[in-house]
């Protein structure tokens, strides 16, 4: 593991071993911190290498681990009523504040993956991947991204490409609901029918904007999309 510490450019001092608070029994193999007295970025746990993860075909990996209890374990699925992995780890009705990581990582030397906290919400960050050659620099440049970024915002795209199927009846419900738990929500319309827009009672100023910049972006022309969304003015 030290090696994998200086390849993501931490120091020894920002890595520990400690419990998740007294009484929690919670006690992950690692807490990596960016700043002494913050709470940590991210909750590690190893797990033990086992001969049947090295031989399976990456492939079929994903599929293999998800079956796998050694993999469930480390997740914190419950196989077992003392089992306690990332789920639990990141958990904010059992973590006191101050031990309270926005991402988890588990690991055994032949699997890893990364999930991600945002306030009750635990989910993958990453699929779970086969540690190779190819996909290991994938691993490096994931844990220096959590460390850059530990408060990044949550995206949620809601999408079909079916039209009546309430995408903006939810968004417009989600955001809402957000709202008026106090978190800062935005909402963007790539809609062109500017469905949700109207529907939050909102003036477009600038004509066809939302139609321009979706093209713009389907094919890539980040620059101009850019420019296009800076000039929107709402009243």
């Amino acid at each position: 593991m030290p090696l994998i510490w200086e390849a993501i450019g931490l120091k020894f001092e920002q890595v520990t071993t400690t419990s998740l608070g007294s009484g929690t029994g919670l006690k992950p193999d690692y807490l990596i911190y960016n700043q002494s007295g913050k709470p940590p970025i991210i909750v590690v746990e190893i797990k033990k290498r086992t001969q049947s993860f090295y031989k399976a075909p990456e492939q079929e990996f994903s599929k293999f681990c998800q079956q796998q209890n050694l993999y469930k374990e480390a997740v914190g699925y419950p196989v077992s009523p003392k089992n306690n992995g990332i789920k639990q780890y990141l958990d904010n009705t059992k973590v006191p504040t101050q031990y309270l990581a926005s991402y988890g990582w588990i690991f055994n030397g032949d699997f890893f993956q990364v999930w991600r906290r945002v306030d009750g919400l635990v989910f993958p960050l990453t699929p779970v991947l086969k540690v190779t050659e190819a996909n290991f620099p994938k691993l490096l440049d994931t844990l220096k991204y959590c460390l850059k970024t530990p408060n990044r915002a949550l995206v949620t795209a809601i999408w079909n490409q079916k039209g009546g199927v309430a995408k903006t009846t939810n968004t417009i419900n989600v955001g809402a609901v957000l709202a008026t738990q106090g978190k800062k929500v935005l909402l963007i319309d790539l809609d062109p029918q500017t469905d949700l827009t109207r529907g939050l009672k909102a003036k477009i100023l600038v004509k066809n904007y939302l139609k321009n910049c979706s093209d713009k972006i389907q094919f890539r022309e980040d620059k101009i999309a850019k420019d296009i969304l800076s000039s929107a003015v709402f009243a």
